[in-house]
């Protein structure tokens, strides 16, 4: 997973990857309702919209919605909670949710994407997978 100003301070791309390949998405807030919104698409054309809950007690809280080109509909909700300076648990489901343990990657990395929304004082974080047994990270390709 990665997190990336693509306009500073206004518009945040978010990249994933799953058994369906990186899904993409941007976070912004809405000038009219002031709230933070999410919409998002993956490679096989499942799109997902939601609000995120800056409030939420462990940590951002997306409430979500998403649609298949097959007209397959449902809910996911992601958590991203904190843990140490260099590590996060990020929660995702949707009646029953999924812990996946994430580090943060080293800064000799080419990518330098930005957690400004969760971590303001240091913009620059990438988080990726903590288990090796994985073959991919859990983080986007520039």
């Amino acid at each position: 997973m990665s997190l990336n100003w693509k306009i500073k301070n206004q518009l945040l791309e978010l990249t994933t990857i799953d058994q369906n390949g990186p899904s993409i998405s941007v976070i912004r807030v809405d000038p009219k309702s002031h709230q933070i919104v999410h919409a998002g698409t993956n490679y096989v054309g499942t799109t997902t919209t939601g609000k995120w809950d800056f409030s939420a007690r462990e940590g951002p809280k997306l409430a979500a919605s998403f649609v298949t080109l097959a007209g397959v509909q449902g809910e996911l909700n992601m958590q991203l909670v904190p843990q140490r300076d260099n590590a996060m648990v990020l929660r995702v489901g949707a009646q029953q949710m999924a812990n996946v343990q994430l580090m943060r990657k080293p800064y000799s990395t080419p990518l330098t994407p930005a957690f400004g929304l969760i971590f303001p004082d240091d913009l620059e974080k990438t988080y990726v997978h903590t288990d090796r047994r994985r073959a991919e990270p859990l983080h986007a390709q520039t």
